[in-house]
């Protein structure tokens, strides 16, 4: 293994982390600890089906309380009529209905909106910027891979990083961590992933 590939591994295994981490931002087994964890937290609050009726408590308790002590059979009545007129297979939908369709099953197929892969060989140490199509930054992971290397002055090898310095809705900027004094280009690999 030459000094180049070795130094993109061990760059690799740091961005990656450990499956043993605590929930942060600094890796990816950090970030998938913090899904899970919230992910955990919705399912205490939702609760099960045999939660007992309780006011107070999970989203299912509170739904058991409603039928069981508080929905009579006058309302149940008005309620039957009202959302009858309202909801229809068209907008329940059906299991295999995507995102696009608008329907409530539609809705529940899947989190992500949209992904895109993007590969660029900057050929310079300043900052610049690729193309991407619109999305909205604030619901993005952005996942970088690559690296350029380069030497100082005294031909010793370097790996150099390069980081996001801006995220837009049609363009990402990227800036190297640090100049050499000479430089070889390599391929970067950047891939953005949209969340509804």
């Amino acid at each position: 293994m030459t000094d180049e590939q070795l130094v993109l591994l061990i760059d690799i295994l740091d961005k990656l982390g450990y499956n043993t981490e605590t929930a942060g931002t600094l890796t990816a087994f950090q970030r998938l600890t913090q899904i899970a964890e919230y992910v955990d937290t919705l399912e205490t609050n939702l609760g099960t089906t045999g939660d007992a009726a309780n006011a107070a408590g999970t989203v299912l308790a509170r739904l058991a309380e409603l039928l069981t002590n508080r929905l009579t059979a006058a309302r149940a009545g008005y309620l039957d009529a009202a959302v009858s007129s309202r909801a229809t297979s068209a907008s329940i939908g059906t299991s295999a209905d995507g995102r696009a369709t608008n329907t409530v099953m539609g809705w529940l197929n899947s989190p992500i909106k949209s992904w895109q892969r993007v590969t660029f060989t900057p050929n310079t140490n300043a900052a610049f910027a690729v193309a991407i199509s619109s999305v909205v930054p604030e619901k993005c992971i952005v996942l970088l891979n690559g690296y350029d290397f380069g030497a100082d002055s005294s031909a010793r090898p370097w790996s150099v990083l390069r980081y996001i310095s801006a995220f837009l809705a049609t363009s990402i900027s990227f800036a190297q961590s640090y100049a050499p004094y000479s430089s070889g280009y390599g391929t970067h690999s950047v891939i953005i992933i949209e969340f509804y």
